[in-house]
């Protein structure tokens, strides 16, 4: 199966990954090349630039540039910060699956299993109707949008579904899944923006068109949307073919031991299960303090 990630590092301002998030990032390239097919990295200039500079490009299939196109599209990238994953998943075509780059899939999944019953998988769901996934009233378009109209066709009751990892098995629904999303982030308001970045701050907008969007539009098609595993599952340990840092990555930001540790357990996974990998990512003098 077809995957990719995306990482995009803003032209002037390229920020340095930590090293935790590249062990998790390499960790997540190695894995689904070992168990699942063909992984890219769909990225920008700047950020080859910098995958080139750290030595590790070689964990991807194929490093493609396709996310500078966002500087000129009129998309808040502050707001909107995950765009560049949707810019990404226009470039392929179904069936692929989109996995972030904190996110390792463990073991081979039988994709054909869910073909028949789903048109989109993804890690789970999440409710709705709270602050991180308001009510339609919430958002404010530019005067004349379409929006102001097409969200009333919208069922928001359906739950959201997280896409840290993502199968699209139809054409149909990863097309208009793609230019709806963007479409939603050039059409918002810039007044309600400013008016309603509260303790969440850009964050409803942002899950809205990454996430709760496609499955109102599965829905509004008439299509099925699955799960590979539920949120208490993937928090709580219950299941060991995925792994999603996600909120554990501020931990590790704010404890400099915990990310050490974190590093030293990956490199030994490194060590253990990916023999030409580790020779090469050795040689380098930021992954080597690991070892």
């Amino acid at each position: 199966m077809q995957g990719f990630h995306t990482l995009r590092m803003r032209d002037g301002q390229v920020q340095n990954l930590q090293d935790f998030e590249l062990m998790t990032m390499i960790l997540s390239a190695l894995s689904w090349r070992k168990y699942n097919g063909k992984i890219d990295l769909v990225t920008d200039v700047a950020g080859k630039e910098y995958i080139e500079k750290l030595g590790i490009g070689f964990v991807w299939d194929e490093i493609k540039l396709g996310l500078d196109i966002l500087q000129a599209v009129g998309i808040d990238e502050n707001t909107f910060w995950a765009a560049g994953k949707l810019v990404a998943l226009g470039m392929y075509q179904s069936p692929c699956a989109v996995i972030d780059l904190d996110f390792i899939v463990w073991k081979q999944l039988n994709f054909s299993d869910f073909d028949n019953a789903y048109d989109v998988v993804t890690i789970h769901d999440e409710k709705v109707n709270n602050d991180v996934y308001p009510q339609k009233d919430f958002f404010a378009f530019k005067e004349g949008s379409s929006w102001q109209k097409w969200v009333q066709e919208l069922d928001w009751q359906v739950p959201a579904l997280n896409t840290a990892f993502a199968y699209f098995s139809n054409e149909q629904l990863r097309y208009d899944y793609c230019q709806k999303a963007l479409s939603f982030m050039v059409h918002i308001s810039p007044n309600n923006l400013l008016h309603k970045l509260g303790i969440w701050g850009g964050l409803p907008y942002m899950v809205f068109a990454e996430q709760r969007l496609l499955a109102m539009l599965a829905r509004k098609h008439g299509m099925k949307a699955g799960t590979f595993s539920s949120m208490d599952a993937l928090l709580n340990g219950k299941q060991d073919s995925f792994t999603h840092l996600w909120g554990h990555k501020q931990v590790m930001k704010d404890n400099a031991e915990e990310a050490v540790g974190f590093c030293h357990r990956c490199a030994v996974r490194i060590r253990a299960d990916y023999h030409e990998a580790f020779a090469h990512l050795s040689q380098l003098d930021w992954f080597r303090k690991y070892c």
